[in-house]
């Protein structure tokens, strides 16, 4: 099937005369297009003068265009069809196109189509509008983004600036996931930080609902970091080319207000130290607080010796001296505000010497006690009896 090809070019696009297309389109879409071109109008031109941004696969927003002579006077009432290819020379073999069927031309020659979905195409397709009675046709080229595929997150709640270290986020983490301007479901919403600080991992992922909104909740945010690397830690919120930032958010540490024995600690001779003691640090809200020290401050010690706390706040202190005096002892341990008395019994060491307190008297019966005998008191080398 053929007819004379004639070449008319517009201001933007180059429009020709097309007569052939491969049987594999739909009957209603065969049945025009097999139908011999006329060559009572030759000089009949189509013009595409818009096709929006497809947003979704599949989903192009509107084309229209114009119908005239050479140009110039407008054909109202032409039958037109539309055909979608990944190709211009591919152009109707691949593609399902609907709405189907011709369309009509307006009073002034302009046509507008709406609805448009094409099936099967890939990033990049090819539109083509053709004149049914002289087989004017037109083409051009739309782009998109694949069905679901992210183009912008939208921030609708970020980190926020300061978060104490070990602690659940206060408020979730929102973001939106878009394609052009409507919400995308189901997508991967990668939340990524310059340190491991969720939970000693640098990722996380949470999926978008119906609404397109990913939502990050329920996260500690712990990580050991120095004051200066915890002071602006970058966090971002990616999906697929789309990225957005969500941070920074800066680390601190938390007010410890309680220290918490975990250990039961027995008596411990005089002159030694205490077996490992355990003790968690937690803050106003019974949450740990890690990273932070606890120290001995007796004001008898030596010296004001520090454990650090793990970043589950738990300290294990070690080698603590009870002193050399025996009885009841309390050691002060503290953190931050908190103070915690550390109830020690001290018992003597082992006896040492033999002390005279009392002379026995110095008269006595033969074969008889003492009339006053001696008094006398054993005590250990730190002199505890």
């Amino acid at each position: 099937m053929s007819c004379v090809s004639r070449a008319v070019v517009s201001a933007s696009l180059s429009v020709g005369l097309w007569c052939s297309f491969a049987p594999t389109l739909e009957a209603q879409q065969e049945v025009a297009f097999e139908r011999d071109c006329s060559t009572s109008m030759p000089r009949a031109s189509v013009q595409i003068l818009e096709a929006t941004a497809i947003y979704r696969a599949g989903t192009i927003g509107r084309v229209t265009g114009r119908v005239a002579v050479a140009g110039v006077a407008p054909l109202p009432s032409r039958q037109l069809q539309l055909l979608a290819g990944p190709s211009r020379d591919a152009v109707g073999q691949d593609l399902e196109v609907l709405p189907n069927g011709t369309f009509l031309t307006k009073p002034g020659g302009d046509f507008v189509i709406e609805g448009i979905r094409v099936s099967g195409a890939a990033r990049g397709i090819v539109l083509a509008v053709r004149d049914v009675e002289t087989c004017a046709v037109a083409y051009t080229s739309v782009s998109y983004e694949p069905h679901n595929a992210v183009t912008r997150l939208e921030v609708l709640s970020a980190f926020p600036a300061i978060v104490v270290n070990g602690r659940p986020l206060a408020t979730p983490v929102r973001v939106k996931a878009l394609q052009g301007s409507s919400p995308v479901a189901g997508a991967q919403v990668v939340f990524r930080a310059g340190l491991p600080l969720f939970n000693g991992e640098a990722q996380r992922v949470a999926v978008s609902d119906a609404d397109g909104i990913a939502t990050l909740d329920g996260v500690a945010l712990r990580t050991s970091c120095s004051v200066a690397s915890c002071k602006a830690v970058s966090v971002t919120a990616s999906s697929g080319q789309a990225v957005a930032s969500v941070g920074p958010v800066e680390l601190v540490t938390g007010s410890v207000t309680k220290i918490e024995l975990l250990t039961k600690v027995e008596p411990v001779t005089a002159g030694g130290v205490l077996p490992p003691v355990r003790f968690r640090l937690t803050d106003a809200d019974g949450r740990p607080v890690p990273d932070v020290t606890l120290q001995e401050a007796n004001s008898d010690a030596k010296d004001f010796t520090k454990f650090p706390a793990d970043a589950e706040g738990i300290v294990v202190a070690e080698r603590i001296h009870v002193g050399e005096k025996s009885g009841q002892r309390t050691i002060f341990l503290r953190s931050g505000g908190a103070l915690h008395e550390l109830q020690v019994v001290v018992k003597p060491a082992d006896a040492a010497k033999v002390i005279l307190l009392k002379e026995p008297s110095d008269r006595f019966v033969a074969d008889s006690a003492l009339l006053v005998p001696p008094e006398v008191m054993v005590v250990d080398r730190f002199g505890n009896p």
